[in-house]
């Protein structure tokens, strides 16, 4: 029960997508962009602000000093002289008496930029706001309309008509200015940050991937090892126990047999799997050498001659494979391929091997392995005996010679051919990215 509840959970463990992964990536990145996008334009209103204040201050100096040298008696002329349109600017005009003796001509503005109910009310503003005596520094006052700022300030000159104050309000809108870069800047950094988001998320996604596919590897693993190892463990169990209550004595040398062959499988499987752990280590370096696989496989064949005879199997080399590879690993792998073929080559059968054109090959005669294997016919614990005469073995034969291979980049099928199975290695081109488990 409590391992069925376990097995559930483990399958209702949802794994993340790359949609997941992508919003968790790229939704925190966006929002700090944005963020550090609305602090940088600030500071670029506040610097155009800043400019905009000294400009209204240098404009309304030297208007004050135009004025200081004008008849300031006529109240018509003094307003047409305030005619500060041109700089979206207006200004009042009163005498030490507080006296308003000219304003800027809002009727006569054309307004192109500014609407008429900002200047009229940055008018209105100047002529009822209070400012500090001792206050000549332009300072900025909000109108009442969006996105629209009033710069204010005073200038005072004297000439021999008294003493006079200009106050002036400018109108600025730093966003119209900035709107087409700050739309064209946004647009571009947001898509820029997504697609740098994307390519990052990617790159996390595949790294999941590959952990995922790891973990299921090693768990498919260590179940299948643990099936392999029960087996002969309930045989010694059963053995030893017969010949510890002293039944069938007359048997003992074959309970001691049955112990000692399953003791011989176990081994076996632990060392292949000590094998595979090594050859997974991403630390192992290959002491690579101009080597021969048909003369090694020669050498090979000697060692299954006394089985090929009994079993009356034909074998032959042909050809030259000179590579520059492992000798100790690429032993390994082709002793595991030609152990392989003898294991499933029948009574009076065949085995063949050749080497042409970058290509070395095995191929014996015997039961064509079953399509639904071939496909995961490299992966650990996987056996091809199911239909091919129930010979046994680990299942790890075939995935330490995948490991060996992939670490010489070399590309590999294995496949039926008429009547035959066959077991290429491709040695020609070392292509790292070349098509590997390849079914033909």
């Amino acid at each position: 029960m409590r391992e069925s509840k376990r097995r559930k959970g483990h399958m209702g463990r949802k794994r993340a997508g790359f949609g997941k992964i992508w919003a968790e990536i790229t939704i925190p990145i966006l929002l700090l962009t944005l963020l550090a996008m609305m602090i940088y334009f600030e500071m670029m209103v506040m610097y155009l602000l800043l400019n905009q204040k000294v400009r209204a201050g240098s404009i309304a100096y030297e208007e004050a000093t135009f004025l200081k040298g004008q008849d300031l008696t006529d109240t018509g002329q003094n307003s047409r002289m305030l005619d500060m349109e041109r700089f979206q600017m207006v200004a009042v005009l009163y005498d030490e008496q507080e006296n308003l003796v000219g304003a800027s001509p809002i009727g006569q503005y054309d307004k192109q930029e500014i609407p008429a109910e900002v200047y009229r009310s940055m008018l209105e503003k100047l002529k009822t706001m209070r400012m500090a005596e001792n206050k000549n520094e332009p300072g900025f006052g909000e109108v009442d309309l969006t996105g629209i700022s009033c710069l204010y300030g005073r200038e005072r000159f004297s000439n021999e008509q008294g003493n006079f104050t200009m106050r002036y309000a400018a109108a600025i809108n730093p966003y119209v200015k900035m709107k087409k870069s700050i739309y064209f800047a946004g647009i571009g950094v947001i898509l820029a940050v997504t697609g740098l988001a994307t390519v990052i998320a990617g790159h996390y996604y595949k790294i999941y991937q590959e952990q995922i596919k790891a973990q299921e590897y090693y768990r498919k693993t260590s179940n299948a090892l643990a099936h392999d190892l029960k087996t002969p463990l309930m045989a010694i169990s059963g053995y030893a126990e017969i010949l510890q209550e002293n039944i069938h004595t007359d048997k003992r040398d074959y309970y001691a047999c049955g112990i000692l062959k399953n003791v011989a499988v176990m081994n076996s499987l632990i060392e292949n799997m000590l094998e595979l752990a090594r050859l997974e280590n991403p630390r192992l370096t290959l002491i690579r050498e101009n080597i021969d696989l048909c003369e090694i496989s020669s050498e090979l064949a000697e060692r299954f001659k006394a089985e090929l005879w009994i079993r009356d199997i034909e074998i032959a080399v042909q050809g030259e494979a000179a590579v520059s590879a492992d000798r100790a690993l690429m032993s390994r792998a082709l002793e595991n391929l030609i152990g392989n073929a003898v294991k499933y080559t029948p009574e009076h059968g065949r085995i063949m091997i050749t080497a042409k054109d970058g290509t070395w090959q095995i191929r014996n005669t015997g039961v064509n392995i079953p399509e639904e294997k071939l496909k995961s016919i490299w992966e650990p614990f996987v056996k091809g005996e199911d239909a091919r005469g129930q010979v046994s073995g680990t299942g790890i034969g075939l995935t330490i010679v995948k490991e060996i291979l992939d670490l010489h980049a070399f590309a590999y099928r294995m496949g039926n051919d008429g009547e035959d199975v066959k077991a290429e290695i491709m040695f020609a081109h070392r292509q790292k990215a070349a098509k590997r488990g390849f079914c033909s």
